[in-house]
């Protein structure tokens, strides 16, 4: 009885962390995927400095959302994590398949070449790229950012990143060009669970 009980509470207490439309209080359902996308969501960061995180990110995600776990649910939250479901190649084709890049922006995500690719995939294609700061991390000073941008375009092709954009029938983007995209809709991770679910909210909203 008492496991039935503790079981009961955890299962409330799920329930009371799913997103609900305040009009009529019934949880939110998704739209079904479309143009060729199968991940609602893309979560790019360094495995060095993010790894921990992102992980927590994607598991809090998925309790915002139930029925999650269900494959043929149409209305499921599709999120890739490399770690999870990365089964060849390098993430660009990923995240060309996903509705929106997350940018989980800790200490070394741009001295990356993976992330930097992924983060350039993004922008070649127009995505929706929102950026999570951590809290820690030394590009919340936006003239280190700026700095580590230009280190990163110094390097892209060392990195091979150049042939890849000529692949994508892209240009080479600025520093400009990259600062504007990691600026445009920031949002910042804490360690604090609630000020969590406040980002994890903004980082669905788009959907």
């Amino acid at each position: 009885r008492e496991w039935r009980r503790r079981r009961e509470r955890e299962h409330e207490r799920t329930r009371q962390q799913w997103l609900r439309y305040l009009s009529t209080g019934q949880r939110v359902q998704l739209e079904p995927l479309t143009d060729g996308n199968k991940y609602h969501l893309f979560l790019s960061h360094s495995w060095l400095s993010g790894q921990d995180a992102v992980r927590v990110m994607k598991e809090r995600l998925l309790n915002l959302l139930p029925d999650l776990n269900q494959n043929d649910v149409a209305d499921d939250l599709k999120i890739f994590l490399d770690v999870d479901d990365l089964a060849s190649g390098r993430g660009a084709a990923e995240v060309a398949a996903s509705e929106i890049l997350i940018v989980f922006l800790s200490d070394g995500y741009l001295t990356r070449p993976n992330t930097v690719r992924e983060l350039l995939r993004a922008m070649t294609l127009q995505k929706i790229i929102i950026t999570v700061y951590d809290e820690r991390s030394v590009y919340m000073d936006k003239g280190v950012l700026r700095a580590a941008i230009d280190a990163a375009c110094l390097n892209l092709s060392r990195w091979g990143l150049d042939g890849d954009l000529a692949t994508w029938g892209a240009e080479v983007p600025t520093t400009a060009d990259i600062f504007a995209a990691l600026t445009a809709r920031p949002l910042l991770w804490t360690r604090v669970p609630a000020f969590m679910n406040v980002t994890l909210h903004a980082c669905v909203t788009p959907l």
